[in-house]
């Protein structure tokens, strides 16, 4: 059986394994991203509620808090980079019990020790003035103003084509069948995909263990202000730059000849369809 080796195989084209492909593309790293389905982000990605979600309810100091308030912030950025739709809707939190308005001084501190300062409370009055539809016997409520609905096809599709733009190969219909330790201190994946003329990749990839990248493997901070090299640096703590512009995720030290990096996705401009 043929193999083909590769350093880091994501099982998944869903938003999240198309985003890990996407962050570990600017390491140099052999990547390969398969999925069973004929397109990337057909599964629970294409079928959630489109939240854009603040993490003003989960518990604080849990890992919950911590994904959702770093993603929100990170997925906003990037949606407007990507030019990926997100409408900034809001929320509102309405109590319907004396013990619901007596619950609400606790949610809004919650909200607070999970780092979001934005909400605040509204008396019944404002509420209707505000949502005249809203069925009677609302006692009061709280305001939720980043809460967003963001395009969920879009996502993965982007996160996917600039992953693809920087070499990581995309396997679709490829349902993964097994993964076995081949003996020699790598793993073999079996999928159902057939043998292709054209260099497809066959049925059976491998690829060897390999430790994360450190910071031996990370370029340096560029000194660049507003995409300018040369002029001190823009970056924050933890951005390093990629052609003049600051990215959070670092680029490889010796990038893949012709990889572009972290570039908006051309067919999320106006005027460009999804490719077919």
């Amino acid at each position: 059986m043929t193999r083909s080796p590769a350093d880091v195989v994501i099982i998944g084209a869903g938003v999240v394994g198309t985003a890990i492909a996407r962050t570990l593309a600017a390491y140099s790293l052999d990547l390969v991203l398969v999925d069973a389905a004929s397109d990337v982000g057909t599964g629970t990605s294409k079928a959630n509620t489109a939240i854009l979600h603040t993490g003003f309810d989960a518990k604080p100091g849990s890992l919950e808090s911590r994904l959702l308030s770093r993603g929100s912030g990170l997925l906003r950025a990037y949606a407007s980079a990507a030019r990926i739709a997100v409408e900034r809707t809001g929320a509102l939190l309405v109590a319907w019990t004396p013990d619901q308005v007596a619950a609400l001084p606790g949610i809004e501190a919650n909200a607070r020790r999970n780092g979001y300062l934005a909400m605040r409370p509204l008396a019944a009055a404002e509420l209707y003035a505000r949502e005249p539809a809203l069925g009677p016997g609302a006692l009061g409520g709280l305001e939720i103003p980043d809460e967003s609905i963001i395009c969920p096809w879009t996502t993965p599709l982007a996160f996917a084509t600039e992953a693809v733009a920087a070499d990581v190969r995309l396997v679709l219909s490829a349902r993964v069948t097994g993964v076995a330790a081949a003996g020699d201190g790598s793993w073999e994946l079996a999928t159902t995909r057939g043998p292709s003329p054209r260099g497809s990749l066959p049925p059976s990839l491998c690829w060897p263990r390999r430790p994360p990248p450190t910071s031996a493997d990370r370029s340096p901070r560029c000194a660049s202000t507003a995409g300018s090299p040369g002029r001190g640096c823009c970056c924050r703590p933890r951005l390093t730059c990629s052609r003049g512009r600051c990215w959070s995720a670092a680029p490889p030290t010796r990038p893949r000849s012709g990889s572009p990096r972290w570039r908006a996705s051309p067919w999320a401009r106006p005027g460009h369809r999804r490719p077919s």
